[in-house]
C-alpha cells in the first residue's frame, strides 16, 4: 500500500514546533556546561559590547566585588547598555536585546546557561543606561530551575515581575557619565571567592584567568583595553591591574629584551606567519628557554610561558578563537606527527583557518565541527602534512641543530640501501602512500557549504587543503598508482631521554609517522643495541676499546635501521593490495611490531662480525672468536 501520492502538505503554511517544557530545557542546557565556557561567554559578551562604545573609551575590566563581606569575580565592560525592559528581555533564553540570534553565530544563552551551574546563588547583573543604573539578579529558585529572582517588597522595583530594581543612588556622576554593565559571579556559597575559586571545590592557580583567556582568544579587537585586577601570575603594580594581551598582540607589540637593547618586535624569539593560496594561515612562534622558564616569560606574561598547538577560527572580525588546544608537556608529545620534532618545549604552532571556512562550533563551542561531515570534529592533526609541507627555513634549520646524529650512524650509507631496497621492490606514490607530492596532487577541494541569508559565504572560491594544489578530483586510493618512485622517507635518531618519552619510545625501538615524506624516529637508547654490543666486543680483546665500541655500535644501529626501515618499505607495498587497508599496514609497523623485529637479531651478528673485522685487520689488530 502506498501513501505518498495521495498526500499533498502546503510547506507555505504549518504548524512551528515549539518547545513544551521551556523550564527543563533551560535547565538541561545549563546543567550540561562545561567549566571553560563560562569565562569565554562572559568575555566574547563583554567584547561584543565594548565594541559599541567610541573610540578611547572601550574598556573591558575583571576584578573583584565584594558580596556580604566576600570577594566575588566581576565582569564589567562599557559599551552598549540595558535598560529596565532590556535588562529584564536579556535574562530569558535565546534573547535579542543588542545581538542577532544564529545557528551559527550568537545563540541568546550562552553566558547565563554557561554561568549557572556555577553559580547556584546568583549572578547581579548591573547595567547603566543614559545614566540609569538597573539591577537583576539571576540565580536557582527554591524550585531547583533557574531564574531572576523577586525583589518584591523592594521601593526600588521597576516592574511588574518585580525582578528589576533601580540602584543608580549607589553610584557617583562619574560612574554615571558612560553606558557600561557589570555581571558579578556570585558562585555556590556566601563564603566563596569566586575571584579565586571560580568553580566550587577547585583551587585554582594564581593565573588562571589570564591561561583561560590566553589560550582561548587569539585575536581581540585591539581598540580595547582589557584589565584584569585578578586571575595573574604577577604581583600588583602601583594601578592596581595589568592590561591583558592576545598571542597576536605579544606576538607583534614592541618590546625592549633588556634594559639598553634595542627595541624589538614581539616578545618571543621569532615568529613567523605562512599564508598559504587557499587562505589558511600557519603561525609558527619560537620561544626559546631562558633559564627554567621561556624568554617571553621575562617580558611582562601574565600566563604560563608554556608551549601550544591549537586552530585559531573566526565567523566575524570581532575577535578570533582557539580550538583543539593542546599545551605543555600534551603538545610536546606530539610535536614531531606535524614534523617538528625535538622542538615541541620550545616551538608552538597555531592554524588560522580563513574566514568562510566550512566550520561551525559545536555544542557549548568546545569544538569546531564539519557540518559537510556529519559533524565531524575539526581538530589540529587534521592539517599535519599542511605544516610539514610548509615549515619556514629557519625552522627547518633549527630542528636540524637539535638532531644528535654525530658519528654514531652512517645514516647516508643506510638511506641509500634503503633506497635501493625501495627501488627492488618497486614501491610506488600512490593516493595511500605518505608522499608530500602525491598527497598536495590529491588533495580534495573544500567547497564552502552555502547558507541562507549569509553573505559571507556568497561568491566566495572553494578552499582546498594544500598550498599549490591543482584542480583535483577524487581518487580512490586503491589502485591509483604513478609510474615515480616513491621518495625516500627520513630517519631521524633520538638521544634525548625526554624527547624519547615524548614519543611514547620507552622500551620501543622506533615509531613511524607518515607525516609528509613520512619519518622513522629511532630510539639510540634502546636496550637491544648495548646488549648487542656487548655481545661482540668481547670478541675482539686487543682492539683498542674506544675505537671498537664506536665501530661496533655503528655497524649495529646500521644494521638495526636497515632492518627496520625495510619492514616500513615492505608494509607499505602492501598498500598495493584490495586486502590491505591503511590500518592494516599501520597495524604491522606499530613501535611494538618494529620493537620485536629489531630483538630478532641473530642473522645481523655474522655479516656484523665480518665486516668489523675486516676494518680493524686494517689496523692489524687480531681477534679471537
Amino acid at each position: 500500500m502506498s501513501i505518498t501520492s495521495s498526500l499533498h502538505p502546503s510547506r507555505e503554511f504549518g504548524d512551528e514546533m515549539t518547545i513544551v517544557n521551556p523550564r527543563f530545557h533551560a535547565f538541561k542546557n545549563a546543567d550540561k556546561n562545561p567549566p571553560g565556557m563560562m569565562i569565554r561567554e562572559l568575555m566574547a559578551n563583554c567584547i561584543e559590547a565594548a565594541l559599541k562604545a567610541p573610540l578611547g573609551k572601550r574598556l573591558i575590566k575583571v576584578d573583584t566585588i565584594e558580596h556580604d563581606g566576600y570577594d566575588k569575580l566581576s565582569f564589567y565592560n562599557t559599551g552598549i547598555a540595558m535598560d529596565p525592559n532590556e535588562l529584564f528581555a536579556a535574562l530569558d533564553i535565546s534573547c535579542e536585546v543588542n545581538k542577532q540570534l544564529s545557528i551559527d553565530g550568537n545563540f541568546g544563552e550562552g553566558a547565563k546557561l554557561a554561568a549557572s551551574k556555577y553559580n547556584p546563588l546568583g549572578m547581579i547583573y548591573q547595567s547603566c543606561k543614559n545614566g540609569k543604573v538597573s539591577c537583576a539578579w539571576f540565580g536557582e529558585m527554591s524550585n531547583g530551575r533557574y531564574g531572576r529572582l523577586s525583589f518584591m517588597g523592594d521601593e526600588r522595583v521597576t516592574n511588574a515581575a518585580n525582578s528589576i530594581i533601580d540602584v543608580t543612588n549607589d553610584f557617583t556622576s562619574e560612574e554615571l557619565k558612560y553606558d557600561w554593565t557589570r555581571v558579578t559571579l556570585l558562585g555556590k556559597t556566601r563564603e566563596q571567592n569566586t575571584a579565586i575559586e571560580p568553580y566550587y571545590g577547585e583551587k585554582s592557580s594564581s593565573g588562571w584567568l589570564a591561561e583561560e583567556l590566553y589560550h582561548r582568544f587569539y585575536r581581540i579587537d585591539p581598540s580595547i583595553e582589557i584589565r584584569l585586577y585578578t586571575g595573574h601570575r604577577l604581583p600588583k603594580n602601583s594601578e592596581g591591574y595589568h592590561l591583558f594581551e592576545t598571542i597576536e598582540h605579544r606576538r607583534y607589540r614592541e618590546c625592549r629584551p633588556k634594559f639598553g637593547a634595542p627595541v624589538q618586535t614581539g616578545v618571543f624569539t621569532k615568529s613567523d606567519t605562512v599564508t598559504l593560496q587557499n587562505g589558511i594561515k600557519l603561525h609558527f612562534i619560537h620561544d626559546e628557554e631562558y633559564g627554567t622558564n621561556h624568554v617571553s616569560s621575562s617580558r611582562t606574561s601574565l600566563q604560563s610561558d608554556v608551549t601550544f598547538s591549537g586552530i585559531v577560527f573566526s565567523q566575524h572580525s570581532l575577535f578570533s578563537e582557539m580550538f583543539s588546544v593542546e599545551k605543555g608537556q600534551a603538545w610536546a608529545s606530539k610535536s614531531h606527527k606535524v614534523g617538528i620534532p625535538f622542538c615541541g618545549k620550545i616551538i608552538s604552532v597555531l592554524v588560522e583557518l580563513p574566514l568562510g571556512y566550512p566550520a561551525e562550533h559545536g555544542a557549548h563551542r568546545r569544538e569546531l565541527i564539519d557540518p559537510e561531515k556529519h559533524n565531524e570534529e575539526v581538530r589540529f592533526d587534521n592539517f599535519s602534512d599542511l605544516i610539514n609541507d610548509n615549515l619556514p627555513d629557519w625552522l627547518k634549520r633549527l630542528i636540524a641543530s637539535k638532531t644528535e646524529i654525530g658519528q654514531a650512524t652512517s645514516l647516508d650509507e643506510v638511506k641509500k640501501k634503503l633506497q635501493e631496497f625501495m627501488n627492488k621492490v618497486s614501491l610506488r606514490a600512490n593516493a595511500s602512500s605518505i608522499s608530500a607530492n602525491s598527497a598536495r596532487d590529491l588533495a580534495p577541494v573544500i567547497v564552502l557549504p552555502k547558507r541562507k541569508n549569509d553573505s559571507r559565504h556568497r561568491d566566495r572560491k572553494p578552499i582546498s587543503n594544500h598550498e599549490k594544489t591543482s584542480p583535483a578530483t577524487h581518487i580512490s586510493p586503491k589502485n591509483t598508482t604513478s609510474t615515480a618512485i616513491h621518495p625516500m622517507f627520513e630517519i631521524k635518531p633520538v638521544f634525548d631521554k625526554e624527547e624519547i618519552e615524548n614519543m611514547r619510545l620507552v622500551d620501543r625501538i622506533a615509531t613511524y609517522e607518515r607525516v609528509g615524506l613520512g619519518t622513522i624516529y629511532i630510539n639510540m637508547t634502546y636496550p637491544t643495541i648495548d646488549k648487542i654490543v656487548d655481545e661482540i666486543t668481547p670478541l675482539y680483546p686487543k682492539a683498542p676499546q674506544d675505537t671498537l665500541y664506536k665501530m661496533t655500535r655503528e655497524l649495529v644501529v646500521s644494521a638495526m635501521i636497515t632492518r627496520i626501515g625495510k619492514a616500513v618499505i615492505i608494509a607499505l607495498t602492501k598498500q598495493r593490495l584490495q586486502t590491505w587497508s591503511r590500518e592494516d599496514v599501520d597495524k604491522s609497523i606499530t613501535p611494538e611490531a618494529l620493537s620485536i623485529l629489531a630483538d630478532e637479531y641473530e642473522s645481523d651478528l655474522g655479516p656484523i662480525k665480518s665486516v668489523l673485522s675486516a676494518r680493524l685487520s686494517k689496523k692489524t689488530v687480531s681477534t679471537v672468536g
